[in-house]
């Protein structure tokens, strides 16, 4: 329960643009990934989660919800096709599966909250043993479950550390738009761990280009003295 409130025209939308209406803020105060749009009015968020553990590692959950605006005062503050605003949202949920230690299936949902439809589809794996990890991920949305500044959108994502020795690792990441049969981005990186501290570089290429957004190259260092804090170069 909150007061109807308008967000300010001249707060400009930054950080808040790329709004994803999922099960991981369906019950969030403020759904927004940012600070330059913030949740108004009245709304109930009600849902339904099961878990179940089968034994030496095995585990399953899976979890379903909707959320119901009952007073909003500011109509336009999600973005068209999110699935949330006035009345009743589209359907969020996920099923987890962890048949073994070191294997987690993940696959997150949007629906329809008439048709059923499915607007988005994410799927993920995360396998390996502690000298490889790899993490696969699939998402797919269609125009009525975007922004009109993103539109229809299917990618894949994998990532990957390896660990070298005791004390360093590498790991680098891929990311690819399959409508548009072009890669967004990698990066590939070497970290050292100690019980003091913990030093990572990391370079990433980002081939984003839309309106104000170049493609750039950066290489960062993150150092972390460990109980005291980190401090981390702006991106070269």
């Amino acid at each position: 329960v909150a007061p109807p409130f308008g967000n300010p025209d001249e707060i400009p939308n930054e950080d808040s643009i790329d709004f994803e209406f999922d099960d991981s803020n369906i019950f969030e105060f403020n759904r927004f990934p940012g600070n330059d749009r913030a949740d108004s009015g009245t709304r109930f968020d009600y849902g339904f989660n099961w878990s179940g553990d089968f034994g030496q590692g095995s585990t399953a959950e899976a979890f379903i919800g909707q959320s119901y605006q009952a007073i909003d005062a500011d109509d336009d503050i999600f973005p068209e096709n999110s699935g949330v605003g006035d009345g009743f949202s589209d359907f969020v949920g996920r099923v987890q599966l962890s048949p073994l230690d070191e294997f987690d299936l993940l696959y997150r949902f949007r629906l329809d909250d008439r048709s059923l439809e499915a607007r988005r589809h994410e799927i993920g794996a995360q396998f390996g043993v502690p000298a490889l990890k790899i993490d696969l991920g699939y998402l797919l949305s269609d125009d009525k479950a975007t922004s009109d500044d993103f539109g229809d959108r299917e990618e894949i994502n994998v990532a990957a550390r390896a660990q070298l020795t005791n004390t360093w690792h590498a790991f680098g990441s891929f990311r690819r738009d399959l409508d548009a049969e072009r890669t967004l981005s990698w990066s590939v990186g070497m970290g050292y761990v100690d019980e003091c501290f913990t030093i990572e570089g990391v370079f990433r290429r980002k081939f984003f280009d839309d309106r104000e957004i170049q493609p750039e190259n950066t290489f960062q260092v993150q150092l972390v003295f460990k109980h005291l804090g980190s401090v981390q170069t702006p991106g070269l």
